[in-house]
């Protein structure tokens, strides 16, 4: 986990405590719903949305690259959403 999670509605810091118990609800819908309500400034957000110190996600899948013959650009990333059509998080 990273060392600070923030609301991504008003940019303050969300308490570990209240991070765990969005968690806690989401486990039980088998993290079918990620959505929860900040103490910081009561907005309906989703653990997906709220901004993490390092890049992370919620995912049911995964897909690994390695060695991209071009590189690992822009493009390959749009590609990839438009062939699997939804939208993918770089992590």
């Amino acid at each position: 986990m990273s060392d600070s999670i923030t609301c991504n509605v008003c940019g303050k810091p969300i308490a570990l405590e209240e991070w765990q118990e969005a968690m806690d609800a989401a486990y039980a819908t088998q993290f079918e719903d990620l959505h929860f309500v900040t103490a910081c400034c009561s907005s309906v957000t989703s653990l997906n949305s709220i901004v993490y110190e390092y890049p992370l996600g919620f995912a049911r899948f995964q897909i690994a690259i390695r060695n991209p013959a071009d590189g690992f650009t822009d493009e390959l990333v749009d590609r990839l959403q438009q062939v699997l059509n939804m939208p993918l998080r770089v992590i």
